[in-house]
């Protein structure tokens, strides 16, 4: 084989293979993930959180499945730790607030809750959190009329 044949050969091999190697490509960029916690708490009955994680595809909502999310009381130390939840594949999670925490939860009437999602490969970090205060609705009604007053607990009484 002549010597401009080789050369010839062995870039147009160069040519061919480079474009299929991504050793230098860089990582694809983390999508971002949305954390909301809800407070539920029906009749005096044990109260419970509920966590849902969904992220922007294609610039629609989708649930994010299988992420741990550290749910906290008001802060985060020793002693205020609810659970340590994974999203289904619905992107929910649920958690009963533990007796573990009665002494912070009897401590002040308003709490807020935080939910701390660490990051992974895919997701970049997240937290969420939700102020809940002492709170009741009085309803009444008066003929065709319905009237619903919601009243939320200050010092000793309600306003």
């Amino acid at each position: 084989m002549k010597p401009l044949n080789k050369i010839l050969t062995i870039a147009l091999a160069c040519i061919l293979v480079i474009p299929g190697y991504n050793g230098f490509s860089q990582n694809a960029a983390k999508s971002s993930v949305s954390i909301s916690v809800s407070y539920f708490e029906v009749n005096n009955s044990i109260p419970r959180l509920a966590v849902t994680a969904k992220s922007k595809v294609n610039g629609r909502f989708q649930p994010v499945a299988g992420i741990t999310v550290k749910l906290l009381l008001d802060k985060d130390s020793a002693g205020t730790a609810i659970a340590t939840v994974i999203t289904s594949k619905k992107g929910e999670a649920t958690a009963y607030i533990p007796p573990s925490v009665k002494k912070e939860w009897e401590s002040t009437k308003t709490h807020t809750f935080l939910a701390v999602f660490a990051g992974d490969k895919k997701y970049e970090p997240a937290t969420a959190d939700l102020t809940v205060a002492p709170a009741k609705m009085l309803i009444s009604t008066s003929g065709k009329s319905i009237t619903a007053t919601v009243l939320q607990l200050k010092d000793t009484s309600w306003i």
